[in-house]
C-alpha cells in the first residue's frame, strides 16, 4: 500500500486523525476531510485519490451519497 493515496472522510476529528496517521505509518499519502464537502471541493480542484475510507454517518451527505458524487467525476 505504500505511496497510495487516501483520501480519509469521517466528521468525527479523532477518527479522522487516527486513520490518517496510520495510513501515514503505513507509507501512503493520507489527506483527512471533515465533511464530504471538504472532499469534494478537494477532488472538483483536481486532488486525486487511489483509495477513500469514508463514514457512513455524517451530517448532510452520508458516505454512500458521498461515493455517489465521486462516481459521477470525471478520472475518479
Amino acid at each position: 500500500m505504500a505511496d497510495l493515496r487516501l483520501l480519509v472522510v469521517d466528521d468525527n476529528a479523532t477518527n479522522c486523525r487516527i486513520l490518517t496517521l496510520q495510513a501515514s505509518k503505513w507509507g501512503m499519502a493520507a489527506r483527512g476531510a471533515q465533511s464530504a464537502s471538504e472532499a469534494l471541493g478537494w477532488l472538483r480542484s483536481g486532488e486525486k485519490f487511489d483509495l477513500a475510507i469514508l463514514d457512513m454517518q455524517m451530517p448532510g451527505m452520508d458516505g454512500l451519497m458521498l461515493a455517489g458524487e465521486i462516481r459521477k467525476m470525471p478520472d475518479q
